[in-house]
């Protein structure tokens, strides 16, 4: 977990992870916070199923990497959004997802985010480099990752890979 000036980033466990996925409403009352978002979307919901639940529990296996870390406003207690990585670094390149919930888009809050978990992946002896990969379509995102320091690596037709070198 680490906090930003206006985030506190909430790593969840297995246990969370699921109970997340199935309610996130219950799942924000049992834990003080609020959510705006009634149900997850399918892409989020399908990537919690398939690649998050069958490692986070995987004592081989760093959950962290495996997991929703959740995005909460400390003002409001409501949960703004999550980052994940798309599983375990290799040769210390990591690749990250995320997501920002629709009332609190374009207010900073991702950009924001991805500052604390670079710094976070910064202090961390197993990673190097970041990953992460936007549709062309989608300007906001980005517009947030040029914004924090990742660069343009390589492009499709559909999608567009970004990439960031780790201070150390």
């Amino acid at each position: 977990m680490f906090e930003t000036e206006r985030l506190s980033i909430r790593i969840l466990n297995g246990h969370e992870l699921k109970s997340y996925a199935t309610n996130p409403v219950e799942f924000a009352k049992e834990h003080c916070i609020y959510s705006t978002e009634a149900e997850l979307g399918l892409e989020l919901i399908d990537a919690i199923n398939n690649s998050f639940l069958p490692f986070v529990n995987d004592p081989r296996k760093k959950y962290i990497y495996y997991t929703l870390w959740l995005m909460v406003e400390k003002k409001s207690q409501a949960i703004v959004g999550s980052l994940c990585f798309h599983g375990e670094p290799e040769n210390g390149i990591a690749e990250i997802g995320y997501g920002v919930n629709k009332a609190f888009r374009k207010q900073g809050f991702m950009a924001e985010a991805l500052n604390g978990l670079l710094q976070w992946m910064s202090e961390q002896s197993d990673l190097n480099s970041v990953i992460a990969e936007t549709d062309n379509d989608n300007i906001a995102s980005i517009n947030t990752l040029l914004k924090t320091g990742f660069i343009k690596y390589e492009s499709n037709k559909s999608s567009s890979i970004f990439f960031h070198k780790l201070q150390s």
